[in-house]
């Protein structure tokens, strides 16, 4: 199994329940890339606008590959109503806690 952790700036106006809406919304798709577990959680260190999105997937290829379809579109439209898209950052990472030191 492997965790992909994204790091997400909301836009102005938006907040960790818009983020947590757009789960709900595309769970099951995310399941049918792989995805077995999600957690999010804030920046508490700096208080800015900055999510975590962990998920536990069985393969991250096949992850990846299911992402970057032209199908995944709508989902990638709706993140970015919510998000920064262009800043997202992507990691694979044992720690994800580790992640956290490094935000300015």
């Amino acid at each position: 199994m492997d965790r992909v952790i994204y790091k997400h700036r909301l836009k102005s106006g938006r907040n960790e329940e818009d983020f947590r809406a757009w789960l709900r919304m595309y769970w099951n798709v995310q399941r049918s890339w792989g995805a077995e577990t999600v957690r999010v959680w804030r920046d508490a260190v700096t208080g800015e606008n900055i999510l975590f999105c962990e998920y536990r997937v069985a393969d991250v290829r096949i992850w990846t590959k299911a992402a970057m379809r032209a199908s995944s579109e709508a989902i990638i439209r709706d993140l970015e109503a919510i998000t920064e898209i262009k800043n997202v950052m992507i990691t694979r990472e044992k720690n994800p806690e580790a992640m956290l030191q490094g935000v300015n």
